[in-house]
């Protein structure tokens, strides 16, 4: 089973933050995340200045609450005081995420920040940094029962939220859109 640290902003999207919550249920994955304030200073990274803050508030802790109660979803804290060699990190704005990992003992961070244009090997701390859309590739060629599993499992999910159907392609067309165009491809 991987440890996997999941950057804030994963959970911003809903069919990702869904992939990984159903994903750590189903038993295929362990997830981590960095906490309180952090969590909520992504917002306007993420969403964009222009929403209501507090109805993104709301909804972020809303979602960490689900995480917490229904799988295997850690917040990792005290974290600051890891210390990580000067010039490790490329961008110093995300320095507490590769602390969180590294104290959570994580050897894949996810994020979807643009920032991490490539995937990152930090060679000192072992962690390597994934877009959503790679990590799951990845796991699928490990385990593709599971991360269909997985799939099936989130699309039943806003299934049942809209209170209607979605097939499979239907479905993939979604993924395509939502940042996980290869795992789309994989599925289909």
């Amino acid at each position: 089973m991987k440890k996997v640290f999941i950057d804030a902003n994963i959970l911003f999207y809903k069919i990702i933050s869904d992939l990984f919550f159903d994903a750590s249920v189903l038993g295929v994955i362990d997830e981590y995340l960095t906490h309180g304030s952090r969590v909520l200073n992504e917002i306007p990274k993420s969403k964009g200045e222009e929403l209501q803050s507090d109805k993104c508030v709301e909804y972020i802790k809303r979602k960490v609450e689900l995480f917490k109660a229904h799988s295997k979803f850690i917040m990792v804290s005290g974290y600051d005081s890891v210390s990580l060699n000067e010039g490790e990190i490329k961008d110093n704005n995300d320095i507490h995420v590769y602390r969180a990992a590294k104290k959570a003992n994580c050897n894949v961070l996810v994020t979807n920040d643009k920032e991490f244009k490539n995937v990152h090997l930090i060679t000192d701390i072992d962690i390597v940094a994934k877009k959503a859309d790679a990590f799951f590739c990845d796991l699928y060629t490990q385990h593709p029962d599971a991360v269909r599993d997985t799939v099936n499992k989130t699309r039943q999910g806003i299934e049942a939220q809209r209170g209607s159907s979605i097939d499979l392609e239907e479905f993939i067309e979604e993924m395509k859109r939502r940042n996980l165009p290869e795992l789309a491809s994989r599925i289909s």
